[in-house]
């Protein structure tokens, strides 16, 4: 899911920097008090935008400071994104808020390491339901939601064409069973024939054997 996010990611924050580079109008100052001057600081390794000051209203400042915390997230090490997975969680249970949420799901979650494909399409849902989420980031979640819809429906494939294969395999072990007790019973006839055989030989040859003393007597009265 990393791979997808990602240039999810820096296209808003690119979008977020170019869109808001002056300050609110008056109207816009009194309904929304005074623009929010952000200066993101990025890791080295990290392709974020360049440092520097830029005006942007409350609401697209609070948007990029959560994908800013998203791409720090996702640069954490394994064991340190398994323990920051768990305090999310922890913080989720007692604020239930959008931006926690969307940290448990974007950020921290390749391959669904932190929570299920199943709670994330919920956590998606209640992002998109929340009357203060950003509207901005509907479409990511609404596409978002589509692709882990896909996948929840090829993930139900998946076992299914697993259990038919497990059942196949089942009765195909269950056949093989029985063509090695059929095999078993093969080589016990075998035997008991080859002992037959041996037993006919045998019994032939003592009959050879009176024949020859009988030939022998017939030919001593004879004389």
């Amino acid at each position: 899911m990393r791979k997808l996010v990602n240039p999810l990611f820096y296209l808003l924050l690119i979008s977020l920097q170019g869109c808001y580079t002056t300050l609110p109008s008056e109207s816009t100052a009194e309904t929304n008090s005074e623009a929010v001057v952000v200066t993101p600081h990025a890791r080295p390794s990290q392709s974020f935008p360049p440092p520097g000051s830029f005006s942007m209203a409350p609401e697209q400042a609070g948007v990029y400071h959560l994908f800013l915390r998203s791409m720090q997230y996702q640069g954490l090490e394994k064991s340190q994104q398994k323990i920051a997975c768990k305090q999310l969680k922890q913080d989720y249970d007692s604020l239930a808020n959008w931006q926690t949420a969307w940290l448990l799901v974007y950020a921290i979650n390749a391959d669904f390491s932190c929570i299920p494909l199943k709670r994330s399409l919920e956590l998606l849902q209640t992002i998109q339901a929340a009357p203060d989420s950003s509207a901005q980031l509907q479409w990511l979640h609404s596409n978002q939601i589509n692709l882990l819809n896909q996948l929840e429906k090829m993930q139900k494939e998946k076992i299914n064409l697993n259990r038919q294969l497990q059942k196949v395999q089942a009765e195909l072990e269950a056949e093989n069973s029985k063509i090695e007790a059929l095999k078993a019973i093969e080589t016990d006839i075998n035997k008991k024939l080859d002992n037959a055989e041996m037993q006919l030989e045998e019994e032939n040859s003592k009959i050879e054997a009176l024949k020859a003393i009988e030939t022998d007597l017939n030919k001593k009265l004879d004389e």
